[in-house]
């Protein structure tokens, strides 16, 4: 096959879609506008996330585009927004993602632009030049392959070749007998050529990036090529009668390399290690919680079956390559952060890397015996490996930042009986409930800040920080507790409403209860970040609960009609700005220390005693109209206060 003119074909082809996708563009940037000036009069979130979006897709900013294009979607799942978030994924070359949010969408909805959209990106990736290399697809860009068994075509081998951006590769038991295959993947850092029959390894001799190399069952007759692999740090040539001058001179060679090799004679050994004595032909071992730095001793401990070293400071694993029995292995709370020396452990059933450093896992590709997995917290690059593994049952993703694109990649393990999603607070109630529907048998747990809260007839996301309820008919705070981050709430205008749980919400800054019908406001006792506060128009008599705001910046009290006793406020040391009109108010000690008050509106207050005002030189806006004070005192006032405006 001349792939060179199959690839020009293919970029002319692209070229031409491009090109009409850009005059399809300029159409539905015209239709799109039209669809924002009718919608809301150009207002909501949906239409400022969708306007952002065109701008970031336009100017080639996809990323960005993406971003968008997913919040106006979460906003209003039209189709215009489904077909935008596709092309934004497309344009990114996530034309995985691209297909899953139109499938999704077409499985509840029906639309012929995305039905449309949807055959083209089905087509594209058809047509997309792929290899197969022992019954699996590769492309050029491919970078972790793993084949076991596989008798392998010289076609095969010359394909292989070409992979040149391949970092991890495993060949064992293909019947290679030559390396040189692999002479030129100049980018590998992980290497598996066990059980062949290669006996020339000179073609390894340029491999400078290697890292850990596993040569095991092969007959190698001269071990010099890897004298210039300096970077290794794993090396495995068991399986192969190895004098002591050559092992000594290997290790000289290679001195920041653990290299596992065969012995003269094997002798069952007395270890220890973390203060626990075991023999090294143990089947079973839990090391968990030992203050253990290095498990080099684990090397000679080549029958274990179950391992836990959970809980541990422990970082190079690279002993576990002379474990190939182990089903069981549990590396959760450690600080190993690469997988290479796992990779080949085929038998692992369950394998927990919870709360570890690992961010890559790549290596998990050949594992496909695995049923459970745990990544619990891992800050992972990717989840898309996990889509070979298809006989996982439970696999745990608890804290874990995936987004909806995500689960495109869980979508196809239809042996899940259980997938927990706990805190994965970048995913979407829309996104989970579409993997609920293609994974039918499966019990998916997810937290319930990703679906909406409920407050009155307004419903919102749990990671909002601002909320404007006002008006909504709101009643009840039960769910106020949900909201994450917090800062602003507007609920003016809900006679009814009830406080309680409010006093959660320790970081709002802003909070409006004006008109609310309130003559309680304990609740809010705790809120002491609070900046801003309106709690006009209510029927209150004690507002106690404020003294201890002493980050108060704005308050507003007028149109209590029923309140006299302001002495709380005393405490509210910051305070800038204070409304108390058309209260009952009739003195003011309370606000004699108030050092930072600057504006205070006393309109229509019944007040007997102004002497405090005498003294509150930082004062700039004082409004007294309607308080029976004579000419003559604001004349007083005026001449005490020379830096504030009285309006009388």
């Amino acid at each position: 096959m001349n792939r060179n003119k199959k690839r020009g074909a293919h970029l002319d082809r692209r070229t031409i879609i491009l090109i009409a996708v850009g005059a399809a563009l300029a159409i539905i940037i015209i239709v799109a506008a039209i669809l924002l000036m009718t919608r809301s009069g150009g207002g909501g979130k949906y239409e400022e996330h969708y306007s952002a979006a065109m701008e970031y897709y336009i100017s080639g900013d996809f990323d960005s585009a993406v971003e968008e294009a997913q919040k106006a979607y979460d906003a209003d799942a039209t189709e215009d927004a489904a077909v935008l978030l596709a092309r934004c994924y497309d344009q990114r070359g996530d034309s995985t993602s691209a297909i899953y949010v139109l499938e999704t969408w077409l499985g509840k909805n029906s639309g012929s632009q995305a039905e449309a959209l949807l055959a083209s990106l089905k087509g594209e990736a058809e047509e997309e030049e792929t290899m197969t290399i022992g019954g699996k697809e590769v492309t050029e860009d491919t970078e972790t392959l793993v084949l076991t068994g596989v008798d392998l075509s010289a076609e095969e081998l010359d394909t292989l070749s070409k992979l040149t951006n391949l970092t991890a590769l495993s060949l064992n038991d293909c019947g290679l007998t030559d390396a040189s295959a692999v002479s030129g993947l100049t980018k590998l850092r992980s290497l598996s050529l066990s059980d062949n029959e290669i006996k020339d390894i000179s073609a390894l001799r340029g491999l400078s990036e290697l890292r850990t190399l596993y040569l095991s069952g092969n007959p190698i007759e001269d071990l010099t090529p890897l004298y210039s692999l300096t970077g290794l740090t794993t090396l495995d040539i068991r399986d192969r009668e190895i004098t002591d001058t050559e092992l000594a001179e290997l290790e000289k060679k290679l001195p920041n390399c653990t290299v596992f090799s065969d012995e003269a004679t094997v002798e069952v050994k007395d270890l220890s290690l973390g203060g626990v004595d075991f023999k090294s032909d143990v089947t079973e071992l839990d090391l968990s919680g030992r203050g253990i730095t290095d498990i080099s001793v684990l090397a000679d401990c080549t029958a274990l079956v179950s391992l836990n070293l959970s809980g541990n400071e422990v970082s190079d694993i690279s002993a576990l390559v002379n474990m190939p029995e182990l089903t069981r292995l549990d590396l959760s709370s450690t600080k190993v952060s690469s997988l290479s020396p796992i990779m080949t452990l085929t038998k692992l059933q369950y394998l927990n890397l919870s709360k570890s450093a690992v961010t890559n896992l790549a290596a998990l590709s050949g594992l496909t015996e695995l049923t459970e997995l745990r990544l619990d917290g891992c800050a992972v690059q990717s989840i898309s490996v996990l889509s070979g593994l298809t006989k996982l049952t439970t696999l745990s993703l608890r804290d874990m930042a995936i987004k909806d694109a995500d689960l495109a990649s869980l979508a196809g393990l239809t042996s899940l009986k259980t997938l927990d999603l706990t805190g994965c607070l970048s995913l979407t109630g829309a996104g989970v409930d579409a993997l609920k529907e293609k994974l039918p048998n499966c019990t998916v747990t997810a937290s319930e800040e990703i679906y909406g809260i409920k407050l009155g007839d307004g419903e919102y996301q749990a990671a909002d920080t601002f909320v404007d309820a006002s008006g909504k008919n709101v009643t009840s705070l039960e769910n106020v507790s949900r909201f994450t981050a917090l800062q602003t709430l507007l609920l003016n205008s809900n006679p009814g409403l009830n406080l309680s749980g409010l006093g959660t919400q320790t970081s709002l800054t802003a909070l409006e209860l004006s008109d609310c019908g309130l003559t309680s406001i304990g609740e809010l006792r705790t809120l002491t970040a609070l900046k801003t506060l309106s709690l006009m128009r209510n029927d209150l008599r004690d507002v106690s609960a404020l003294g201890g705001m002493t980050e108060l910046r704005e308050l507003h009290l007028s149109y209590n009609a029923k309140l006299t006793d302001i002495s709380a406020l005393s405490g509210c040391t910051s305070l800038e700005y204070l409304s108390l009109n058309n209260t009952g108010v009739t003195e003011l000690s309370a606000l004699k220390d108030l050092k930072n008050l600057q504006t205070l509106d006393l309109e229509n207050c019944p007040l007997i005693d102004t002497s405090a005002l005498y003294g509150m030189t930082s004062l700039r806006t004082l409004y007294l109209s309607g308080c029976g004070i004579s000419r003559t005192e604001i004349g007083y006032l005026s001449s005490a206060l020379p830096n504030c405006t009285i309006y009388a």
